[in-house]
C-alpha cells in the first residue's frame, strides 16, 4: 500500500525577499531607494540580493521610506499597533508636541 503525502508547502519569506516586496509595493526601483536612503543603487542591489546585510539604522529608514512595518521588514511578522489617546497609531518615531517652546 502507498501512502500519499502533502508535499506542497508555503515559501519562507526571508529579509532579502521582504526588501525587494517593500521597494516594489512602495513603486519605487533601486536608483530611487538608494536616493530616498543615501546608498547607491548596488548597495541596494546587494542587499535585496542577499549578498549583505543591512544594518537597523538602513533597515530603520528603508522601512520608513517604503511605508512598510519595520517588525514585518526585519522579521516577517507585525506587532499589533498600539493606538495613542487620540486614536493615532504609534508608529516609529515618537508624536512631536505641538509646542515648540522649551518647557520652563
Amino acid at each position: 500500500m502507498t501512502t500519499v503525502t502533502d508535499s506542497r508547502r508555503a515559501p519562507q519569506f526571508v529579509l532579502r525577499h521582504r526588501l525587494v516586496l517593500s521597494r516594489e509595493e512602495a513603486e519605487m526601483d533601486q536608483a530611487a531607494l538608494g536616493d530616498a536612503l543615501g546608498i547607491s543603487r548596488q548597495t541596494v542591489s546587494n542587499y535585496e540580493r542577499g549578498m549583505t546585510q543591512p544594518k537597523r539604522h538602513v533597515l530603520i529608514a528603508w522601512a520608513m521610506a517604503t511605508g512598510v512595518d519595520l517588525d514585518w521588514l526585519t522579521t516577517g511578522t507585525e506587532k499589533p499597533h498600539q493606538d495613542g489617546p487620540d486614536g493615532a497609531s504609534r508608529g516609529l518615531l515618537p508624536g512631536l508636541d505641538s509646542n515648540q517652546e522649551p518647557a520652563g
